[in-house]
């Protein structure tokens, strides 16, 4: 090997033993932004919870042994006073009994309570039979309209979202709700800027979102609904949501669903 050749080799084993001890980069790391707000778009699911509700009614496909569990549970009737409109939570004395449902020509197994009770709700057992609630200026919020309300001194809305039909000469069909399609309901806190979706109804056919009730089931302070979702006026489905069991940074949790047909 020649003397050129020796130094070559040289320089390539001192740049090799030099790359070695360099020490590898790594890519910055992106920086993290700080959320200052939480809104949630996502449907409140209802999850395994200690709360469970039944509207009292004739339920078609059953049989009186699919309720019997009912007479050794402890429900209670959640009911509007006519003349007060002030809303109670008492003991139900539930009866379970087989009825002729002359739409389908078959019997079919009834449900019951007091008379007028708006739900059934099993879970929740109240310091005072009387619950607090709030007073509506109206009982719905029509798509792109708003309803602000506020209870425990802390202001809220709800607002409302959704397709809305025009008539042949170009406009909306203002407050007809069998032309309002995909639906949205809104719950919004503003003083923590939080927002999350309530409820989504794709279509109505004679029927409407109604809220019927808002005010402090679960007596933690904050504002709790019943809010009626049917989408036909051959059925009734009433949806419970309660602030008590929100998950961290939500607002409410929806906690029960009940449903039932009484189409001809």
């Amino acid at each position: 090997m020649n003397p050129k050749q020796i130094v070559a080799a040289l320089f390539l084993m001192i740049c090799l033993f030099a790359a070695c001890k360099r020490k590898p980069q790594t890519a910055p790391q992106e920086k993290k932004a700080i959320p200052t707000q939480t809104v949630s778009d996502s449907l409140p699911q209802p999850q395994e919870t200690v709360v469970d509700i039944l509207l009292p009614a004739g339920y078609r496909g059953t049989k009186p042994a699919d309720f019997q569990h009912m007479l050794k549970e402890d429900w209670f009737d959640f009911y509007q006073d006519t003349d007060t409109r002030n809303f109670f939570l008492k003991k139900a004395s539930v009866h379970i009994s087989r009825y002729y449902d002359g739409c389908i020509e078959d019997s079919t197994t009834s449900v019951q309570s007091m008379e007028g009770a708006l739900l059934l709700i099993k879970g929740l057992t109240p310091n005072n039979a009387r619950i607090k609630s709030v007073s509506l200026a109206k009982e719905s919020v029509f798509a792109g309209g708003q309803l602000d309300f506020s209870y425990n001194q802390k202001n809220y809305v709800l607002r409302a979202t959704g397709k809305v039909a025009q008539s042949e000469s170009g406009n909306d069909f203002s407050d007809s709700w069998d032309h309002v399609t995909n639906y949205e309901l809104y719950l919004f806190d503003p003083e923590t800027k939080t927002e999350q979706l309530l409820v989504q109804i794709p279509r109505f056919k004679d029927t409407q979102a109604n809220l019927l009730f808002v005010g402090d089931l679960d007596e933690d302070g904050k504002p709790d609904f019943l809010i009626e979702t049917s989408t036909d006026y051959e059925e009734k489905r009433v949806e419970l949501f309660l602030s008590s069991v929100a998950e961290k940074g939500k607002l409410i949790k929806r906690v029960g669903v009940s449903e039932y047909q009484f189409d001809c």
